[in-house]
């Protein structure tokens, strides 16, 4: 009996320490995190190499493709969300938390981990993410200050 009732309260533990991962959630989640940050990479390097290297038509492809009516909406979400994402997501992997479950108390644990693929990704996410933000900033700050008699 006394079997018993141990095994029922380690059912009631939601002990996640035992959770197998497998082999290939790494490189799944990775590799999505790593394409929703394309779009908005290839934003931002194609406006850099146009407005800040002078290279003619850099971004004139991109111009094109959010000129169309259907997917301008959708390409604009993939530039701006995209980072956004690709950081939850590599950070999900840097930092892992595990919610458990000891009687009355719940305990929350965070591990750290070093994966080089995640780290680039988080680190590129942040950077593309911040001049995203900057570029939005600046491209409305006009209209917000009442410079411009329309937006």
């Amino acid at each position: 009996m006394a079997r018993l009732a141990s095994a029922s309260s380690d059912a009631d533990a939601c002990d996640m320490s035992t959770v197998i991962e497998h082999p290939s959630s790494r490189r799944l989640v990775l590799t999505l995190a790593t394409v929703l940050l394309a779009p908005g990479t290839l934003f931002v390097a194609a406006n850099v190499l146009e407005h800040g290297l002078g290279v003619e038509g850099a971004a004139a492809w991109f111009d094109s493709l959010l000129a169309l009516p259907g997917v301008s909406g959708i390409v604009t979400g993939f530039i701006l969300a995209g980072p956004v994402m690709a950081l939850l997501l590599a950070g999900s992997r840097l930092l892992p938390i595990r919610l458990e479950r000891d009687g009355d108390v719940w305990e929350v644990r965070i591990r750290v981990r070093a994966d080089g693929w995640a780290i680039a990704v988080l680190a590129i996410s942040v950077i593309v993410g911040v001049i995203l933000a900057g570029h939005v900033i600046a491209e409305n700050m006009a209209c917000a200050i009442g410079l411009r008699p329309y937006c």
